[in-house]
């Protein structure tokens, strides 16, 4: 209902009280307009045009290698450039669950958690305790379906979720995590293009993983003679890639395990707060704040720390017009993106080797001491001060 304002009736002086003639004379105002009329939209209206896209959409993605190198700060080294430019990428089918960062208007791109979408039954995990059968079909689709379909809304029996393609599959624990870069102005992502998942039927999504978890959980806590291991498989260029179930872990950047501590890092939580030169100030000077506020800036509800594991989360380009980029037979395993992801980290690792290496070969060599002989020791007399009496 429009709200609707009417100018006052000041015909009675500014008071609204006449009190002589005289008064009416010298203080009615000239003469005022007829009683505009305005209304009030109780709801502004929104651009359906996007910088990010909005969670709960299918989309089609496309990792970017040169643009992570170049994000790196290894845009200097030539050999990393040709590498990334070499490595040929494909445009993957995946579901956008959930943004992780609060996106600042300078921000290039916004992480999100992501499950990648599959047109086969599951790569078996033997390690894991992943089986072919853990996946849950995505409507049209309804084979090997072993739980209520979630996507269907018990609120609202007029609810159809409307899919193009007909044989697609979620894999249970599959679930990764990427950075979408950002599209300004006209070029953003319309959302009336996109293929969206409604509320409820999303939260059920999840809880529709559980049995499968629930599997995988009581396989890894049964005992072994030796404990679970993660190997990695190769390609046919002896390149080393991503297994079938990457097992990104969420308190360590979402990381894959085999990327962990190739820069010679202590395996450092990734929201960390004292990383790299924050750690040589934050170690050396109390703290101000309480404990409990101090715990709750290391989580990085927002994203904005710095995070040395960031620049291995694939950094894609992202479209919300499904069928314009992939058809029903085109639609690739998850595994190549798993695989390109630690193609990528391989070119980015040796970047930093080189850059290592250049920058040692720039220090002066240590000076040498002989048997017995010990370094001076600084004094604590301030400059020009004599000792003794």
């Amino acid at each position: 209902m429009p709200y609707f304002f009417h100018s006052p009736d000041f015909s009675n002086g500014p008071s609204g009280v006449r009190t002589s003639e005289s008064d009416a004379t010298t203080m009615s105002p000239a003469p005022l307009p007829p009683a505009r009329r305005f209304e009030v939209s109780r709801k502004a209206p929104s651009s359906p045009i996007t910088i990010f896209p909005l969670q709960r959409r299918f989309a089609v993605v496309q990792v970017d290698p040169v643009a992570m190198v170049m994000m790196a700060g290894l845009g200097r080294d030539v050999e990393a450039l040709a590498a990334a430019k070499a490595l040929v990428t494909k445009k993957y089918l995946v579901y956008l669950e959930s943004g992780i960062d609060l996106p600042m208007p300078q921000s290039q791109w916004c992480r999100y958690r992501v499950n990648p979408v599959a047109t086969t039954l599951r790569e078996e995990c033997p390690e894991w305790g992943a089986s072919p059968d853990m996946v849950l079909p995505i409507p049209p689709n309804t084979a090997h379906l072993r739980v209520p379909s979630p996507f269907v809304d018990v609120k609202d029996p007029g609810y159809v979720f409307k899919f193009p393609f007909k044989n697609c599959f979620f894999w249970v624990d599959s679930d990764t995590e990427l950075r979408i870069r950002v599209r300004g102005g006209d070029a953003g992502y319309d959302d009336r293009k996109a293929v969206a998942l409604a509320f409820r039927p999303h939260l059920r999504l999840r809880g529709s993983f559980g049995p499968d978890l629930a599997r995988m959980s009581d396989f890894l806590s049964q005992p072994r003679d030796k404990p679970a291991t993660h190997p990695p498989t190769a390609a046919s260029d002896g390149t080393p890639t991503m297994p079938p179930n990457p097992h990104y872990d969420a308190m360590v950047g979402r990381l894959p395990r085999l990327l962990d501590g190739l820069e010679g890092s202590d395996n450092r939580p990734a929201n960390d707060a004292h990383h790299d030169e924050a750690s040589s100030t934050s170690d050396s000077q109390p703290s101000s704040m309480p404990p409990p506020v101090e715990e709750l800036l290391s989580l990085d509800l927002f994203g904005w720390l710095p995070d040395p594991a960031t620049k291995y989360i694939p950094l894609v380009n992202c479209w919300l017009e499904l069928e314009e980029h992939l058809s029903e037979s085109t639609i690739p395993s998850p595994v190549g993106l798993w695989t390109e992801q630690q193609r990528i980290g391989a070119i980015i690792n040796a970047a930093i080797e080189r850059r290592n290496a250049a920058l040692a070969a720039t220090q002066p060599p240590p000076v040498p001491v002989s048997p017995g002989e010990t370094l001076p020791q600084a004094t604590s007399e301030p400059p020009g001060k004599m000792s003794g009496p």
